[in-house]
């Protein structure tokens, strides 16, 4: 089969000694920023547009119905494409054996 071999985590990304739990320096910020600027349809053609019932269609706010997301917040930035990188080690931080 293909191996990927993985990068080393880039230094804005990494939870260490001295990062902010929570805010925009925080993991969770850089996560949550790079990820909405990724999944974002604003200005681009969709890959994976919005599905012809959803709800966002019909909001108010044009980000919503042009970024196919609720959360407008980052939909215009560009993405750090290590984001998929950090986002994989955090899922495997928080994946748990299941108890015997």
């Amino acid at each position: 089969g293909v191996r990927f071999q993985r990068r080393p985590s880039h230094p804005r990304a990494r939870g260490v000694v001295g990062r902010p739990r929570s805010g925009p320096d925080s993991l969770r910020g850089y996560l949550e920023r790079n990820c909405i600027a990724l999944l974002s349809n604003h200005d681009r053609e969709p890959i994976d547009p919005p599905s012809p019932g959803w709800l966002g269609r019909h909001a108010r706010a044009p980000q919503i119905r042009s970024s196919g997301l609720w959360n407008v917040n980052h939909i215009t930035e560009h993405y750090d494409p290590l984001v998929l990188d950090e986002l994989a080690d955090a899922v495997a931080a928080t994946v748990r054996t299941p108890a015997t």
